[in-house]
């Protein structure tokens, strides 16, 4: 199962009507094991007598629905007589969604070892998928209930290094705090508390260097699912600012997820056209030169910033005749400087606006910017 994915991808039809009778299968998707991909191929063989019987397949998958109703079951039946008592109505029906999803994941698709962000991953959930002998992997929160005092001591995380990291470990389930940047906390019920890993990260003037880390860092790095790729990279150049009005955290957060999507279109369709890539190929913009040029397209020559010099001269409004052309009155000595006839003098709660521009047939004192011409189009004079 490619879990949504596109089959046999970059082919074209006529390819693969081809590849298919020389007896080309799709390789296996990383998550599934070898079982299930071993029951697909058996399904796919050219020979009808070779492949299994309804009856073998309704019994290889029924031992897995089973399992699935078993472990719903006793879920629902421990939450009923009250074994979580401390959590509300909301938190047991998201408590029971998180293991109705890793399970199906686990037992229907066949994924080896879920990997969970830490908004999900807790003790107690670990525990419970352990007696179901589930393998999962995650980050974890260090104030989330039940996680060990001994990792949380002020002068143990101020005096750790980078690459260093602690672990403390029960019958069942390791806990590892990592210093990275930061201080990172997993939690698994895979790994060992011992391991030499490493994994290589950049300095500041780029240079690179392999850092000491657990093994399930390394094991979650590989496999992070694309929720946590998508906020990495947001995290990374983030626009998001602080606001007590709830829309524009969401507005701002809707632009960061459309510039990371958009650098991923572009890294996909830069990659497309370098293909079949050249003897030196050209790397693709980093994401911060990307954004700042996209910011430098939207902005183009906008400034906010007030001009110095003069302020540039108003167009004059067009020609419609030396009668009703726009002249200086004050200057002819017709009329004073006073309050444009149009847009001031009997508007209600209009703004003061006065002028020294008018009609010298009307005797009307009107601004150039567009009363002029508004006042005459509403008196049929153009």
């Amino acid at each position: 199962m490619a879990a949504g994915g596109s089959p046999y991808p970059r082919m074209e039809v006529r390819q693969i009507a081809n590849l298919l009778q020389e007896w080309y299968r799709m390789p296996k998707p990383q998550h599934n094991d070898e079982k299930l991909h071993e029951i697909m191929r058996r399904c796919w063989q050219n020979d009808p007598h070779a492949r299994p019987t309804f009856i073998e397949l309704k019994k290889q998958l029924k031992e897995r629905e089973t399992l699935h109703k078993a472990v719903h079951e006793k879920t629902m039946q421990n939450h009923a007589e009250g074994a979580t008592g401390q959590k509300t109505e909301l938190a047991n029906i998201l408590w029971v969604s998180i293991l109705e999803c890793i399970i199906f994941k686990y037992v229907m698709i066949g994924v080896q070892a879920p990997f969970l962000d830490n908004f999900f991953t807790s003790i107690p959930l670990l525990q419970e998928l352990s007696e179901l002998s589930i393998s999962v992997v995650g980050t974890i929160r260090n104030n989330r209930k039940n996680y060990p005092k001994a990792l949380q001591g002020k002068n143990l995380l101020k005096q750790m290094k980078r690459g260093e990291f602690h672990t403390v470990a029960s019958e069942t389930t390791v806990c590892t705090v990592w210093k990275d940047t930061k201080h990172v906390s997993f939690l698994s019920n895979v790994h060992s508390s011992h391991g030499n890993c490493t994994i290589t990260r950049k300095l500041r003037r780029g240079e690179q260097v392999n850092l000491p880390c657990p093994p399930c860092a390394v094991d979650y790095n590989k496999n992070m699912g694309a929720v946590d790729r998508h906020d990495q990279m947001v995290r990374n150049y983030a626009i998001d600012r602080k606001s007590r009005r709830w829309w524009v955290r969401m507005f701002v957060n809707f632009l960061d997820a459309i510039m990371v999507n958009a650098y991923i279109v572009y890294k996909e369709n830069f990659r497309i056209m370098n293909m079949p890539p050249p003897q030196k190929p050209p790397k693709p913009l980093s994401h911060d030169k990307f954004m700042a040029g996209v910011i430098h397209k939207l902005i183009g020559n906008f400034s906010c910033r007030r001009q110095p010099g003069p302020a540039p001269a108003m167009p004059p409004p067009p020609f419609h005749g030396r009668d009703h052309d726009s002249v200086n009155l004050a200057d002819l000595g017709l009329l004073k400087f006073g309050r444009c006839h149009h847009c001031c003098i009997g508007v209600k709660g209009a703004k003061r606006k006065e002028t020294g521009f008018g009609c010298r047939s009307c005797m009307k004192r009107l601004c150039r910017s567009g009363c002029h011409e508004e006042y005459h189009r509403q008196n049929n004079i153009f």
